[in-house]
């Protein structure tokens, strides 16, 4: 019973953590790149951040079964603290332009980057 409860705990305060992560971030624009060659290139540095991230979290994790990023808060934490303290106003402005799904998945495409681009340019 008592292991029940103490798993119960953990899996609300996950949802709750997720929870928070969901919420819509603002960000400056204007920080972000005009170019297509700047955009890829935070991208690209995002995406190393996030790879990192998931790759460390799947060495401490001793999850069997791969959930969504969305129930690994360690994925979500690490990459959040990577991207606050790296001083580029740039890369925080991308990570909280790009949509929640793309923030944490180490596997988007770069239709994300080219529809920033878009809205960007305009």
């Amino acid at each position: 019973m008592r292991t029940l409860l103490v798993a119960l705990a953990i899996l609300g305060s996950a949802a709750a953590f997720a929870a928070r992560a969901d919420e819509p971030r603002t960000y400056d624009e204007r920080a972000l790149p005009r170019t297509e060659e700047g955009l890829s290139a935070l991208d690209a540095k995002q995406l190393s951040i996030v790879r990192r991230a998931t790759n460390q979290c799947d060495a401490t994790e001793t999850i069997i079964v791969r959930t969504s990023v969305r129930q690994r808060p360690c994925i979500i934490s690490r990459v959040d603290h990577a991207i606050e303290t790296s001083g580029d106003p740039a890369l925080q402005a991308y990570h909280a332009a790009l949509p929640f799904n793309a923030r944490y998945d180490r596997y988007r495409s770069s239709y994300y980057y080219q529809q920033i681009l878009i809205r960007v340019r305009k």
